[in-house]
C-alpha cells in the first residue's frame, strides 16, 4: 500500500474515531446532567432587597457547556471526513468519468489529469493508456479502410449509414458527414440509380438486417458495374451490430467479357459459312454428282464429313453462348402439352440410345397436365443435352435413363433425369455449370466435347424463370466407380418467361 493511501486512511480513521468519541461524550454528559437535574432541585437564594433568586444546579451548567462545546467538534470532524472523500476519491473519479464520456463522444485528444500517485492515480494512468491504445487502433483501422480502393459503407441493422471510406464518398459525391445518419437507399437515390439498383439498395438493407453474408452479382451505378458484398460486423459478444457493404468495380471485367463475346460471335459466323459449304460439297460427292467414289475414298470422305459436323456443332455452341451472354437470345413461348412434347424429344433420341443398348423411360403424371407456355426449341435443346449426356457417360449394360415429369402444387413443373453413369466427382461439382469445363472422368470416357452443353442448359432455364441443379452420389447396387447422377430443372407454372431478342439457339 502506498504512503499517501496510508496517511489518508489514518486521517480518515482518526476523524471517524473522534466523531464517535465526541458523540459518546455528548451522550454521557447529557445523561449525567439530566440525572443530576432531576435529583437536585433548583436553589432559591433570598436577595438583600427581600426578593428571591433561582440558582441552577452546577452539574446542569457543566453538561450544557460540554454539549455546546462538543457538537461543533463533532460536525468539524464529520466535515473533515467528507472533504477528504470528495477531494481524494469522488473528484478524481468524476473527472475520469467526464473524460471517458468526452472521448466516447469523439474528442480523442482529451486525457484524464493524474493528480496523485495512489490507487486512483494508477487507475487514471491505466485509463489514459487504454484510451491511447484504443484510439491508435481505431486510427489504424480507419487508415486501412481509407486506403481501400473499393467503396465501403458501414450500416446499422436499420440500414442507416454510420461511416464510409474515401472511395465511397467519391462514388456517391458526398462527404462522410453528409451521408452519416441517412438510409443507404436515400444516399444512393441521389446518383441516378437504375430501377434495378434501387431494388438492390433495399435488398442490401434487408441483407444487413438478416446478418448473413450476401453477394449481388451485378449492380449498375453511374455507368459502372459492381459486385456487392455484404458482411455482418459482430461485437466482442458475437452479436451482429453493423453490416459492411463493399462495392467491387467489375466494369473493366464486364467490358472485356463483352468484347470476347463479340469476337466469338463474329469468328463463329465467319467459320460457319465455309464449313456449311464443305458439308454441302461432301454430300454432293457422296451422292455421286462428281462421279463414282471408291471404297477407301468414301471412308476418307466420311471422316472428313464427321469432323466437319463436329466443327459445326462446336461453332453453334459458341454462337449460343455469345447470344446468351450478350442477352440477345429470344424466348418465344407457345402453349404446349408437356407430356407429348417430352415423348417427341425422347423418340428422337431413342436411335442414339439403341446404339449403346440403353433404355429410355418416361414416367408421366397420373393425370394429364394443362398446357403450359414453353419455347419448344430451347427446351428441346436442354432435354436433348441432359439425356444425351446420360447415355454417353454410361456403360451399355448400365445405361437406363429415367425421365420424370410432375407438377408441384403451388410451385412449378419439375422434370427429373436420372442415370446410372460415372457420376460427377464431389471436388468438381461446384464447377459443373461453368463454360468449357469438363470433369476428368468425363474426358476419359469421351474425349470429344466442348464443355458448353450444361452451361447453355443452365442459362436457358434460368433466363426462362426456372432453376436447374443436380445430385451425384454413390448408389447401392452399382459397380465401383459408378455413382449415377440426377439432374432437376423447373418450369414456372405460368410457363417460360417471354424475352425479346434477335435470335434463337443455333443448331
Amino acid at each position: 500500500m502506498k504512503l499517501p493511501t496510508k496517511i489518508a486512511l489514518i486521517i480518515f480513521s482518526g476523524a471517524t474515531i473522534g466523531a464517535v468519541a465526541a458523540g459518546f461524550l455528548v451522550f454521557s454528559f447529557t445523561r449525567s446532567a439530566l440525572q443530576e437535574t432531576i435529583g437536585i432541585q433548583n436553589i432559591i437564594v433570598p436577595s438583600p432587597d427581600g426578593s428571591s433568586t433561582i440558582v441552577t444546579s452546577p452539574a446542569r451548567d457543566t453538561a450544557l457547556n460540554l454539549v455546546f462545546l462538543l457538537i461543533p467538534i463533532f460536525f468539524l470532524a464529520t466535515s473533515v471526513v467528507i472533504l477528504f472523500v470528495v477531494v481524494f476519491v469522488v473528484r478524481p473519479i468524476t473527472v475520469l468519468t467526464r473524460t471517458a464520456k468526452a472521448i466516447a463522444g469523439g474528442d480523442t485528444s482529451l486525457r484524464a489529469k493524474v493528480t496523485s500517485t495512489d490507487e486512483v492515480g494508477e487507475l487514471t494512468k491505466s485509463f489514459n493508456a487504454m484510451a491511447e491504445r484504443l484510439i491508435n487502433l481505431s486510427e489504424e483501422t480507419k487508415a486501412i479502410l481509407e486506403t481501400l480502393p473499393e467503396p465501403l459503407f458501414v450500416l446499422t441493422e436499420d440500414g442507416v449509414v454510420t461511416s464510409v471510406n474515401r472511395a465511397a464518398s467519391e462514388m456517391v459525391g458526398h462527404s462522410e458527414k453528409e451521408m452519416r445518419g441517412r438510409l443507404l437507399r436515400d444516399v444512393l437515390a441521389g446518383i441516378a440509380l437504375l430501377e434495378e439498383a434501387k431494388d438492390v439498395a433495399l435488398k442490401i438493407e434487408e441483407g444487413v438486417a438478416a446478418a448473413k453474408p450476401i453477394k449481388f452479382e451485378e449492380v449498375s451505378i453511374k455507368n459502372k458495374v459492381f459486385e456487392v458484398f455484404i458482411t455482418p460486423v459482430k461485437d466482442y459478444r458475437g452479436r451482429t451490430s453493423h453490416g459492411a457493404v463493399i462495392f467491387h468495380d467489375i466494369t473493366h471485367i464486364k467490358e472485356v467479357d463483352r468484347l470476347k463475346t463479340e469476337f466469338v460471335s463474329v469468328a463463329s459466323h465467319q467459320l460457319r459459312t465455309p464449313l456449311t459449304a464443305i458439308n454441302w460439297y461432301i454430300e454432293m460427292l457422296f451422292s455421286g454428282d462428281a462421279g463414282r467414289i471408291a471404297g477407301a475414298q468414301k471412308d476418307y470422305l466420311q471422316e472428313i464429313y464427321d469432323a466437319s459436323k463436329r466443327m459445326v456443332r462446336l461453332i453453334n455452341d459458341l454462337l449460343n453462348v455469345s447470344r446468351l451472354d450478350s442477352g440477345r437470345l429470344k424466348i418465344e413461348p407457345t402453349p404446349t402439352q408437356l407430356e407429348d412434347f417430352i415423348d417427341n424429344v425422347l423418340s428422337e433420341l431413342r436411335p442414339v440410345a439403341k446404339e449403346k443398348n440403353c433404355e429410355l423411360l418416361f414416367k408421366k403424371p397420373k393425370t394429364r397436365l394443362p398446357k403450359v407456355d414453353i419455347d419448344q426449341s430451347l427446351l428441346r435443346q436442354v432435354i436433348q443435352n441432359l439425356v444425351t449426356n446420360s447415355i454417353r457417360y454410361s456403360e451399355p449394360k448400365l445405361c437406363d435413363t429415367a425421365l420424370t415429369l410432375e407438377k408441384r402444387d403451388g410451385k412449378d413443373y419439375l422434370i427429373t433425369i436420372k442415370d446410372s453413369g460415372i457420376g460427377i466427382p464431389r471436388e468438381v461439382q461446384a464447377r459443373i455449370f461453368e463454360k468449357f469445363f469438363r470433369a476428368d472422368n468425363a474426358i476419359r470416357v469421351v474425349a470429344e466435347g466442348t464443355g458448353l452443353g450444361l452451361y447453355i442448359a443452365k442459362m436457358v432455364i434460368e433466363t426462362s424463370g426456372g432453376k436447374i441443379w443436380f445430385e451425384s452420389e454413390p448408389e447401392k447396387g452399382l459397380p465401383a466407380g459408378r455413382h449415377g447422377t440426377t439432374f432437376y430443372f423447373t418450369i414456372p407454372l405460368t410457363g417460360m418467361k417471354k424475352k425479346g431478342g434477335e435470335l434463337g439457339l443455333a443448331g
